[in-house]
Order: structure tokens, then sequence, then C-alpha cells
């Protein structure tokens, strides 16, 4: 038994925990990290924290295991203080994954939110 009666479980691999909701397994940042996905009507909602690792790779990661396309990316992006072009390629590559709706926030930094304002207004 772990703390007040929760049984604590390690997920190392992308791992699908609950019904419709998976752990994505970690990535090297530094510093390691997961993010949780989703299942919203057979696409994945993906939620990160800060995405050290970089958001392009965990979306990747999380359609390569979990084999459903993405909807819907949230989160942090790690990327205060890119340059435009570095945002405008990360949003390119996100969108060439097949993502829906990006929503980055905290440590995004307002570039990528400008862009998708001015390009993506969608999202």
């Amino acid at each position: 038994m772990g703390i007040r009666g929760l049984n604590i479980v390690e997920v190392d691999k992308t791992a699908w925990i609950a019904p419709g909701v998976a752990v994505v397994g970690r990535l090297c940042g530094p510093p390691m990290e997961q993010a949780l996905a989703i299942n919203v009507r057979d696409s994945l909602a993906i939620i990160t924290g800060y995405s050290h690792p970089g958001i392009v790779n965990i979306v990747a990661k999380a359609v390569r295991d979990l084999k459903l396309k993405p909807y819907l990316v949230f989160g942090g992006f790690h990327m205060e203080g890119t340059t435009s072009n570095e945002c405008r390629k990360t949003v390119e590559q996100l969108l060439n994954l097949g993502v829906e709706k990006i929503a980055p926030i905290h440590c995004s930094g307002e570039r990528p939110r400008s862009i998708l304002r001015e390009e993506s207004p969608d999202h």
C-alpha cells in the first residue's frame, strides 16, 4: 500500500492506465518527462507539462505508441524565448502530425500563440 491507502504504480513506458486514459512513456528532456493522453472519439487529447523533450517528440511518441491520431495538444510547449522561425516550424510539424487543435499555455511563450492567432485562428 502506498500513501493514504493508494497503490502507487510507476509507469515508464506508454500504457493505458484506465479506460481511454494513457500515460505517454518517458522521454528525456532533460529532465525525463511524461504526458497524459485521453482517447476522445478515437483521437488523442494530449496534455503535457513543460515539454522539455520537445512538444513534437511527445506528440509523435503518443501517436506511434497508441496508434491513434492526435486531436488536441494542450500544455506547456517550453518555447519561451525561441525565434519566430522555430515556433513556426513547431506549429507546422504539429499540423503535419495531424493535430487539429493546438493550445500552448504557461511556458510556451507568446510567440507560438501569436503565430497560431495569425496563421491558424481555429487553434
